[in-house]
């Protein structure tokens, strides 16, 4: 392998030596692609195919063992992969895997995927993640449908649209059937009726439960720093909705009526996915994570899923609840503190 010769059998000190410089050898190279690997894996290096074509040459030179090399190089082409999406956009990367292991689990259990999708700039470059990414592409857009959170009553071309953000920055850009994607109505002069017709629609698309509760596969949520998610504000009516899946709610702090999904809904998915990103999101992801007191009057907090919710939160948002992070906080929850684990 080396290019050494057959050592002679009758000379056992010379083949002891040759074996000892084979070891020291393997032993160098190993220490160098140990070395090696680890600037890859923490990107401190550019990978590229001819990279990763050498790597697997020297990691077989190096007695490693073909299973092990193949793990090792697929997981640093996961790694190219990823860092497609930028230095700081863990977050982004890490909802963009579970949206596609979220589609992947839906898909093979009922052959379609039901998913609300959510305003906000971070969800907007997550749905921009879903046009471009590698990973994205096994998605057949023909088995998803599109939901929303929550609207604010504007016209469906209006800048303040969540229907026209994710028309923008991924359904315009997908192979989706007009007939897969679901926006809240805004053109009703009874604010009620909209949060009825989409009530109708989310019972004529999506299995309920016993109690006539729309079950989604995926809610795509944000925080606020007032710990609104969906439109879910503090103080505001729409807390003590748990009959209706969908209501109208007035804002009055933004003086602004919307239609938003309701705690029986977001209690009811299979999956929670929050997205906090954001030097504003500190004190409330302190509060709700880093602090010893258990209970907050916050809207996102009062949230009591039946499935599993999990959290996605940026440096920015983590600064002063990392290190005071409890995992007691929420049992149910699992919290990733982005570009930080």
């Amino acid at each position: 392998m080396f290019g050494f010769k057959s050592a002679p059998k009758d000379d056992s000190k010379e083949a002891t030596g040759l074996f000892a410089s084979l070891r020291q050898r393997l032993s160098k190279t190993r220490a160098s692609l140990s070395s090696g690997l680890s600037d890859l894996l923490l990107g401190k290096k550019q990978i590229d195919d001819d990279l990763l074509e050498k790597l697997e040459d020297q990691l077989l030179m190096a007695d490693v063992g073909m299973p092990a090399t193949q793990k090792i190089t697929t997981r640093l082409t996961e790694s190219l992969q990823r860092r497609e999406l930028g230095d700081n956009d863990s977050l982004i990367e890490k909802g963009l895997w579970r949206f596609v292991d979220l589609y992947t689990t839906a898909t093979n259990a009922h052959g379609v995927f039901h998913v609300a999708l959510s305003g906000g700039s971070t969800p907007a470059n997550l749905y921009k993640a879903l046009v471009t990414h590698i990973s994205a592409q096994i998605i057949d857009w023909q088995k998803v449908h599109i939901y929303f959170g929550d609207e604010r009553m504007v016209p469906a071309d209006h800048p303040d649209s969540n229907y026209r953000m994710a028309r923008q920055a991924l359904l315009d850009h997908v192979a989706i059937p007009d007939t897969n994607i679901h926006p809240i109505p805004t053109d009703c002069d009874d604010f009620e009726d909209c949060a009825q017709r989409y009530t109708d629609t989310l019972t004529a698309q999506l299995p309920l439960t016993r109690e006539g509760i729309p079950i989604f596969d995926l809610i795509l949520l944000g925080i606020g720093p007032d710990g609104h998610t969906a439109s879910l504000f503090p103080g505001t009516s729409v807390l003590l909705e748990y009959k209706r899946p969908v209501a109208a709610v007035h804002v009055a702090d933004k003086n602004s009526w919307r239609i938003s999904l309701t705690y029986p809904v977001l209690n009811h998915a299979r999956h929670l996915l929050v997205l906090a990103s954001g030097a504003a999101k500190q004190q409330v992801i302190y509060d709700l994570f880093g602090q010893t007191t258990a209970e907050h009057d916050y809207p996102v907090a009062n949230i009591r899923t039946t499935g599993s919710m999990e959290w996605l939160i940026d440096t920015d948002a983590a600064q002063m609840a990392i290190r005071g992070f409890r995992p007691e906080a929420r049992p149910s929850d699992a919290v990733f503190f982005c570009n930080i684990l």
